[in-house]
């Protein structure tokens, strides 16, 4: 599966904002309208060639201005692309909040050859066990998933063998 139809939907709420200024690496969306909403106000990086925090700073941050959004926030479409972007992103604490779309190409083995009990909760600790990470923010509207979230994120953090093998196995 493609990233591209998710990249085409959000291209397509465009319209739905106050202003949207094009870059070469994607595009701003504003809305003053919305301050506090995220996706109302945001960069998305849509390059595969490297871009620079500056460079996307250079247009967000005088759109939050104006929109008097308190933050800064990135969304990055090919993060395997942009690893510089998102270790200087990662750097800035809660000043700058960033999204990665996630695409599935293929059912990774079963992690209980990891030692873990199954995909949520193998990624949530993955995720978890980033020194970079300050926070992760499940998404769910099922009480057992969450419940589930809330035990995983209770153990101890892997230890960066099993973490790294957790990832060789998601990676396909």
């Amino acid at each position: 599966m493609s990233i591209e139809p998710l990249l085409a939907w959000w291209r397509a709420q465009d319209d739905r904002f106050d202003r949207v200024d094009p870059s070469w690496w994607g595009a701003v969306v504003s809305d003053a309208r919305y301050p506090d909403v995220q996706e109302a106000n945001y960069a998305r990086v849509e390059a595969r060639s490297p871009v620079s925090l500056e460079e996307v700073e250079a247009l967000l941050v005088p759109t939050m201005e104006r929109t008097a959004n308190g933050r800064t926030h990135v969304v990055v479409f090919h993060p395997e692309e942009q690893p510089d972007l998102l270790v200087e992103a990662s750097t800035r604490g809660d000043r700058l909040t960033w999204d990665l779309p996630m695409e599935h190409r293929s059912v990774p083995p079963e992690p209980e050859t990891a030692g873990l009990r199954d995909w949520p909760e193998a990624l949530l600790r993955w995720t978890l066990a980033d020194e970079r990470v300050t926070v992760a923010i499940p998404a769910t509207t099922n009480v057992d998933h969450a419940a589930a979230n809330v035990a995983a994120a209770s153990q101890a953090a892997l230890d960066p063998d099993l973490r790294e093998r957790i990832g060789r196995l998601a990676g396909g």
